[in-house]
């Protein structure tokens, strides 16, 4: 596969407290296709979905601060097309793979997106890119919910926006570690 030296993105230039306000902001850019460093891989991005967590740092209130103008974008699935070297590089290259971006760097509302290569999930070929592409922020965050509140000894689990994707994962959870669970659908 040839891997062009620009692709387009879309950038955030400037956070906007009104969510309406910070989608209408966007825009698209062709910036260079980065390259990956030790640890890193380049994956062609097929799908990225707009999470709650996206729209949060798009209004400037999400806790991981990014340095703009940027690419958002937590989540994405794609194919691994190029690494900067490193065992999970080498053996990742070509396979479709779910990922997820943290720091300073660019995000997956872009053709292109570098993370690090033992961030990214390999995908089983059952597995479309747009269900991937949802594999690592819901979960994990239901994942983590439930985890904790069996950690700190809660005797049951209140949880609000009940019929969001994650707070059927919560549910679905809740119900596998007969935890008891109210749920408050908005």
């Amino acid at each position: 596969m040839t891997i062009p030296k620009t692709m387009r993105a879309l950038v955030l230039d400037e956070h906007h407290s009104d969510a309406e306000t910070a989608i209408r902001s966007l825009r698209v850019a062709e910036l260079p296709v980065p390259e990956p460093k030790s640890g890193q891989v380049l994956i062609k991005i097929e799908a990225a979905p707009c999470n709650p967590s996206d729209l949060l740092f798009l209004q400037g209130r999400y806790g991981v601060k990014k340095t703009l103008p940027t690419s958002p974008g937590w989540e994405g699935a794609g194919t691994v097309v190029k690494n900067g070297g490193g065992l999970m590089g080498w053996w990742s290259t070509g396979k479709r793979v779910a990922c997820a971006t943290q720091g300073d760097g660019g995000g997956t509302w872009a053709e292109y997106a570098l993370v690090d290569a033992i961030s990214s999930i390999p995908l089983d070929d059952a597995i479309s890119f747009e269900q991937g592409a949802c594999l690592i922020v819901n979960p994990l965050t239901a994942v983590g919910l439930v985890e904790t509140a069996k950690h700190e000894g809660y005797k049951a689990i209140i949880q609000t926006a009940a019929a969001s994707q994650l707070g059927r994962m919560v549910v679905s959870l809740a119900q596998q570690d007969k935890i008891p669970l109210i749920n408050i659908v908005r």
